[in-house]
């Protein structure tokens, strides 16, 4: 079995609530997503060390649908992460 690695972007929040906010509304829009540990480069700039993580593809959707809900990411990025 052998894993690849994916490009994603992840954005750090404020809270833990937030995070799951941003998750659960994405989720509503049908957007491919899920919780992540934040990366540590990225810690100092988020309070909270959950992150959503999500397709470069979708950026603009993801974008759209935090504004819509009124969620701000604090810091965003992009990793390489497994599949």
């Amino acid at each position: 079995m052998s894993l690849s690695m994916c490009e994603y972007v992840v954005r750090g929040f404020s809270s833990t609530v937030d995070a799951l906010s941003a998750l659960e509304a994405c989720r509503a829009r049908g957007i491919e997503c899920r919780l992540v540990q934040l990366p540590p480069s990225l810690a100092r700039e988020a309070e909270c060390g959950t992150a959503l993580r999500s397709l470069p593809t979708d950026e603009g959707r993801v974008e759209e649908c935090l504004a819509t809900a009124g969620i701000q990411a604090r810091v965003r990025s992009s990793i390489r992460d497994f599949a």
